[in-house]
C-alpha cells in the first residue's frame, strides 16, 4: 500500500496533491470499496478540497451508480464531512 498507493500514484508528478485526491475519491466509489473511498474523502479534505470540491468529483461518478450504491456514497460522505468540517 504504501509502495504503490502513496510511493507511485500520489507522489507521482503531474497532478497536485489535491486534483489527485479529488480522482481517487471518483475512483473510489465508482468501484465501490467503502474503505477506501472514506480515506481518500478524509485524505481530500486534507489536502484542501472544499467540501464543493468533493461533491463535483462525487457527481461525476453518479450517473454511473446505481440509486443504492450513490446512496452508500452519498451517506458515507456526509458522515466524513461532518466529522471534518467544523459546524457553522
Amino acid at each position: 500500500m504504501i509502495v504503490e498507493g502513496y510511493g507511485r500514484t500520489l507522489s507521482r508528478p503531474g497532478l497536485d496533491l489535491l486534483r489527485r485526491e479529488l480522482c481517487t475519491v471518483a475512483q473510489t466509489a465508482f468501484l465501490e470499496t467503502p474503505r477506501q473511498l472514506h480515506s481518500h474523502l478524509q485524505g481530500a479534505i486534507h489536502a484542501g478540497a472544499t467540501p464543493e470540491q468533493v461533491d463535483g468529483a462525487l457527481a461525476v461518478v453518479n450517473p454511473m451508480l446505481s440509486f443504492d450504491a450513490w446512496k452508500r456514497v452519498k451517506e458515507l460522505w456526509r458522515a466524513v464531512r461532518d466529522g471534518l468540517m467544523p459546524e457553522s
